[in-house]
């Protein structure tokens, strides 16, 4: 043998040396982690360390250190996470989260899933927890409006379900107005089991409380969608088949999602006549896969008007003509006519309809 082939030699088998004590030390991973997102949750980690470094250890955040990338945690309640975009306070508050069995004279919500206990020790693997933000320089003051999204992600038990049962896991949260749970859009993480929910108001379970939140599976039917030959989307969903939102191209980022589900109608609705369940819209973007933090999670933006329309045709006997006829909106726990607000609604025999840039919710009512 050559002095350059025992050289060549040599060399693959200090490679292959060099290799073999490399992997001494590794572990199996799962089909999970093969594929994980950038963004790398906490609640997949052994210690309180992982993923996204908390703006305070102990659930503080304070608007002077506000960033688009904010995570906090509930140190008590670590498998959780609580992220605050840019704008969302503007003072210093402090939050609380603890998991809870569900409370006297709340419905149970259908087709809940388990906290894992192995996260969030306190569990006991129930779907329900209650979740508060506190200001720090008012004693008992609760946040319960925003003035961006704050963003809950909570952990889930996966075992034995499917990848379609995990795809439908979304975070709700109960209005005790109306006795009722309310679905917030989101999505879901299931590389590392974590679903997220989007709120801008919360409601809490008592005047300056906690706001009682749960999670489960969504039901409810896929919307449908139609394109016509100009780009624009009509959406509509199978819930309520006199309504429907009309989306021209351009006035959303592609990969944007619409979730859009019957809202119950708060008891406070004089001098209103509601006809049919009110209808709340939601646009977002939730992207795991996105280099920076702002790509990740954010309420999406609408560049251009869509428009919101209902179709008055089986009401017209009972509200005699559409003239009486009007589209309201929930702001503040009030509901307003959109016309009071600058909207102008067309009118006509087959259609109710207001062009609008801000999203949120809206019915169809006589005056």
């Amino acid at each position: 043998m050559t002095y350059k082939r025992l050289l060549f030699f040599s060399f693959i088998f200090m490679l292959a040396l060099a290799f073999a004590l490399t992997l001494e030390d590794a572990s199996v991973v799962d089909a999970k982690g093969l594929a994980k997102p950038v963004f790398d949750s906490p609640i997949n980690k052994k210690d309180d360390h992982g993923g996204p470094p908390p703006a305070n250890e102990k659930g503080e955040v304070d608007p002077e250190n506000l960033n688009s990338d904010t995570p906090v945690r509930d140190p008590e309640t670590p498998g959780f996470f609580i992220i605050f975009l840019d704008g969302a306070i503007d003072e210093a508050v402090q939050v609380k989260l603890f998991s809870t069995g569900i409370p006297q004279n709340v419905p149970p919500l259908p087709h809940t899933l388990q906290i894992p206990s192995s996260l969030v020790p306190t569990s006991g693997n129930s779907p329900y927890f209650f979740f508060a933000v506190w200001r720090r320089a008012v004693e008992g003051g609760a946040v319960t409006k925003f003035g961006q999204p704050i963003l809950i992600n909570a952990p889930y038990q996966d075992l034995g379900l499917s990848g379609d049962q995990e795809n439908r896991i979304r975070l709700w949260m109960y209005n005790p107005a109306s006795q009722s749970w309310i679905k917030l859009g989101g999505q879901v993480d299931t590389f590392n089991n974590v679903v997220t929910g989007m709120v801008t108001s919360m409601t809490p379970w008592s005047e300056n409380g906690n706001t009682l939140f749960a999670l489960a599976f969504d039901d409810s039917p896929a919307l449908t969608q139609d394109v016509d030959a100009f780009g624009t989307t009509t959406l509509a969903t199978p819930l309520r088949d006199d309504f429907q939102l009309r989306v021209p191209a351009g006035s959303v980022e592609v990969g944007t999602h619409f979730e859009i589900s019957p809202f119950p109608v708060n008891p406070d609705s004089e001098p209103f006549e509601f006809l049919g369940e009110p209808i709340h819209i939601d646009v977002y973007r939730i992207n795991y896969s996105a280099l920076s933090p702002e790509e990740k999670y954010h309420m999406a933006s609408l560049s251009r008007p869509v428009t919101i329309e209902f179709d008055p045709s089986e009401y017209l006997n009972q509200a005699g003509d559409n003239s009486t006829l009007t589209i309201v909106t929930l702001i503040d726990g009030k509901w307003v006519d959109v016309e009071e607000l600058g909207y102008k609604v067309n009118r006509s025999e087959d259609s109710i309809t207001v062009e609008t840039t801000t999203l949120g919710i809206f019915a169809l009512t006589t005056k």
